[in-house]
């Protein structure tokens, strides 16, 4: 909207300079040059102060038009443009105005009159955005009775730790004295294959307010080890709604595991979230989480409970992020010491290097403090683990996307039973439909 604002203020200032106006001019070149500093409301208010003299000028109520698109007064801008066309009816940037009002308005059935109108009147390098305007027409048309998108993606990667595991073959346990683990507690490398399909849907309910659900799935076949196998099912059902400045969010999640064909855990819970805009370019927010970890084993069963705030900032064309979250995770009685308390910081930085592509580098840190002594070691376990992960998106065209994905975690733990590192590197294609 900003680059259509300025594009039809560089319009009308050059028709100005190329007119005699005199005082008419100058204030109206007053309120297009707040527009073009990008200071929409001040260009407004300026335009309200001289309304009342000078509404019914065609390049006045041309500029408040403007003014009042700009400061996303939309309905004002309306009726600002309609008082142009009626006088000049042949003033087709009025007019492309007039439609992207009733556009940003949510009349999409004016706004495809006016634009088929300018169509059929103008060549197409005069309006070179018209056609892409039509098509978004055509799709808020068709998700205002709810929308599904689909995805199918393939492809490999390698896991320097499936398992998770040390890369010790001994460890010291205070009650058993130096023992030989077992190869699931130890390192295993290998390759894999990963194939994802998720479909999504959108139901609008206005302009503003919306629910949705998502359904993914994710299936990894280990070549070697084909035990670490693992299939991954993610349930999400929610409602959101925003403001002109506030966004809000409420989801349930059901989130199951299978390792080897074999149910390992059901995570599922319910997240709330609040944003809101403090500037044009900035925002904070803040979600909380209450869930359930259900393993096989009931016994090692947890209640979670998360909390987070996080900033972020726009800037040349990146945005950067930083998020800080705390929580707590309550497990059965007989297994106390499975329960922990943790905080994480979490920075992101994510933009399009060329345009076509998008990159993520995500640096993250938690540190954990279990509830209880551990029966084996007959201490308390302390962890801190350290994430990076940087992702590489290119769109070949509008359907196909290739995907670059590399990761490093490392664990540090008190407990050298769970100090480990992992590498992944994976790289797909995906269908986008």
């Amino acid at each position: 909207m900003k680059r259509f604002a300025l594009f039809l203020v560089w319009l009308f200032i050059y028709s100005l300079c190329s007119s005699a106006y005199a005082a008419n001019a100058i204030n109206i070149e007053k309120i297009l040059t707040l527009i073009s500093q990008d200071k929409p409301e001040q260009a407004y208010q300026e335009a309200q102060l001289l309304l009342a003299d000078n509404e019914g000028d065609i390049d006045f109520d041309y500029a408040f038009g403007l003014a009042a698109h700009a400061s996303k007064r939309f309905h004002h801008a309306i009726f600002a443009f309609e008082r142009v066309i009626k006088n000049k009816p042949n003033w087709l940037t009025a007019r492309y105005a007039l439609a992207m009002s009733y556009f940003s308005a949510g009349n999409i059935n004016a706004a495809e009159f006016e634009l088929k109108q300018i169509q059929s009147l103008s060549k197409v390098e005069d309006f070179p955005n018209l056609a892409k305007y039509l098509r978004a027409i055509g799709e808020v048309r068709s998700s205002r009775g709810g929308q599904f998108k689909h995805h199918i993606e393939l492809g490999l990667a390698t896991d320097s730790n499936g398992n998770s595991g040390i890369d010790d073959d001994i460890v010291f346990i205070p009650v058993l004295g130096s023992i030989n683990l077992f190869d699931s507690n130890q390192e295993l490398d290998d390759n894999f294959i990963q194939a994802q399909w998720q479909t999504r849907y959108l139901k609008p309910l206005d302009l503003n307010t919306s629910w949705f659900a998502l359904s993914n799935i994710s299936y990894a076949h280990y070549q070697e080890y084909s035990h670490l196998s693992r299939t991954f099912v993610d349930v999400i059902a929610g409602w959101q709604t925003k403001t002109k400045s506030s966004h809000y969010l409420v989801n349930t999640f059901y989130q199951p595991l299978w390792l080897d064909d074999d149910k390992y855990l059901d995570y599922f819970g319910l997240n709330g979230e609040i944003s809101r805009a403090i500037g044009k370019n900035n925002d904070w927010g803040a979600s909380g989480t209450l869930a359930q970890i259900s393993h096989e084993l009931d016994d090692l069963d947890k209640n979670q409970f998360m909390l987070s705030l996080w900033y972020q900032q726009e800037y040349k064309q990146f945005n950067y992020r930083l998020t800080m979250s705390a929580g707590r995770e309550d497990s059965d009685k007989n297994f106390e010491h499975l329960g922990r308390d943790f905080t994480g910081i979490d920075i992101s930085v994510s933009g399009s290097v060329a345009s076509r592509d998008l990159l993520k580098v995500q640096l993250s840190y938690m540190s954990s403090s279990y509830h209880e002594i551990h029966p084996l070691f007959l201490d308390e376990r302390s962890d801190s683990m350290f994430k990076t992960k940087l992702n590489y998106q290119y769109y070949i065209d509008q359907n196909w996307a290739w995907f670059l994905s590399l990761s490093y975690l490392y664990n540090k733990s008190n407990l050298d039973l769970y100090e480990y590192d992992r590498s992944l590197f994976s790289t797909s294609f995906r269908y986008q439909f």
